[in-house]
């Protein structure tokens, strides 16, 4: 999916926040188009705001809010460019890329790129009974425990959601972002 050229950033982020009762502010945004990667970041950005983790996901108040990228991407440097200045709770956001299931123990959230099977099961084992926040972007993978999904649909990114993924890992989602997702069943 990367590279598909035609989403307009604005226009999503107007919906977006409309059907989330929010204000929408993306100046000059609306006449562009953006890569798959730039709408994906800026969902991300929106979709952790709707997500509470509890404070045992922390181990102290001074650790930073993760997020953690498995797979080679643009979207690693654009989530860094949005999120540079951003904060989530109070905490400073940080973006880490890299192959190695083995990070994720202090990341709450997790995307999971390509389509590998094989990585999925090694990151669900390694997050098992962590409050992670489980992101992907490959048909079939909220079913196999991913908690958020993207998908294209009638050139429109949309996203669906695992409600018994979400309560595994002890996390609660807005029901205003539910309105807007489809719900998958694993």
């Amino acid at each position: 999916m990367n590279g598909v050229r035609g989403f307009s950033l604005g226009n999503y982020c107007s919906v977006f926040f409309c059907l989330l009762g929010g204000l929408a502010f993306c100046p000059g945004a609306i006449a562009q188009d953006y890569s798959f990667d730039e709408v994906e970041s800026v969902f991300i950005e929106h979709l952790v705001n709707y997500i509470e983790w509890p404070q045992s996901s922390f181990s102290s108040s001074l650790d930073p809010f993760v997020i953690s990228v498995l797979g080679r991407s643009p979207l690693v440097s654009e989530l860094k460019k949005i999120m540079s200045q951003k904060t989530m709770s109070g905490k400073k956001i940080i973006i880490r890329n890299g192959d190695e299931p083995e990070q994720l123990e202090k990341s709450q959230v997790v995307v999971v790129l390509g389509d590998d099977l094989n990585l999925l099961d090694q990151t669900l084992k390694k997050i098992k009974g962590l409050n992670v926040l489980l992101i992907s972007r490959s048909e079939g993978f909220c079913q196999h425990g991913v908690m958020i999904n993207f998908y294209v649909e009638s050139s429109r990114l949309r996203f669906e959601v695992n409600l018994t993924a979400l309560q595994n890992a002890n996390l609660k989602v807005s029901s205003q972002l539910l309105k807007l997702a489809r719900i998958v069943q694993p």
